[in-house]
C-alpha cells in the first residue's frame, strides 16, 4: 500500500535519490495502527511575528514515543523563498541538537513546483523530510532557536515552523 507522501509526484520522482528512500522508510509507520500523524508548530501564532535580527527561544513539548520525521517552513508565494532566519531544535532530554549550528532556513525549506509545466506558475511545499526518523524519548521537551538574518531595520517577519510527527496511539 502507498503512503500519502507518495502522491506528490515531484517529491517521489524528480528530486533525485533522497526522497524516494526516505520515503520507503515511512511507508510502513504511515499505514501503522500504532501512530497518526501530528504537526507542531514553533512559534504559537501569538509569537510568530519576529523583529527583524531579533533572537527567540521557544519551548515545544512532543510526547514521549513519537517519531519526528520533518520540518515545513511555508515560504512567500511571491518570492519563492522562506523568510530569512536561521533555526536549530535541541532535545533536552538528550542534550542531542539536530544540527551543529543553526542552520538558514533556506536549507530546509523545500519549495518547488507542483508540475513541470513552464506555462503553469503553480508552487507547492513539501516537508522537509529527516534522514531516519526521530525518536522521542525522555521528558519530550524541546528548545527551539530563531535568529531573524533580515536586515536591522527591516518590517518584522511572520516566521514559522511546521515539526511533523507521528504520534503513539492506541493500536487496534
Amino acid at each position: 500500500m502507498l503512503g500519502p507522501l507518495w502522491l506528490d509526484p515531484l517529491t517521489r520522482a524528480m528530486w533525485g535519490q533522497y526522497n524516494p528512500l526516505v520515503l520507503s522508510q515511512l511507508d510502513s509507520l504511515v499505514n501503522e495502527d500504532c501512530y497518526k500523524p501530528k504537526i507542531y508548530r514553533v512559534p504559537d501564532p501569538q509569537s510568530e511575528v519576529i523583529a527583524a535580527g531579533a533572537y527567540v527561544e521557544f519551548g515545544l513539548e512532543v510526547q514521549a514515543g513519537d517519531l519526528i520525521y520533518g520540518l515545513l517552513i511555508p515560504p512567500d508565494p511571491v518570492t519563492g523563498l522562506p523568510p530569512a532566519f536561521t533555526f536549530q531544535l535541541a532535545d533536552l532530554s538528550t542534550g542531542h541538537s539536530l544540527w551543529d549550528e543553526p542552520i538558514p532556513s533556506v536549507l530546509i525549506s523545500n519549495y518547488h513546483p507542483v508540475v513541470l509545466d513552464s506555462l503553469i506558475a503553480q508552487m507547492s511545499c513539501f516537508w522537509n523530510l529527516l534522514n531516519a526518523v526521530y525518536p522521542v524519548v525522555g521528558s519530550g521537551l524541546f528548545r527551539a532557536q530563531i535568529q531573524s538574518t533580515d536586515a536591522i531595520g527591516s518590517a518584522a517577519q511572520r516566521i514559522e515552523v511546521l515539526i511533523g510527527a507521528l504520534e503513539v496511539s492506541a493500536c487496534n
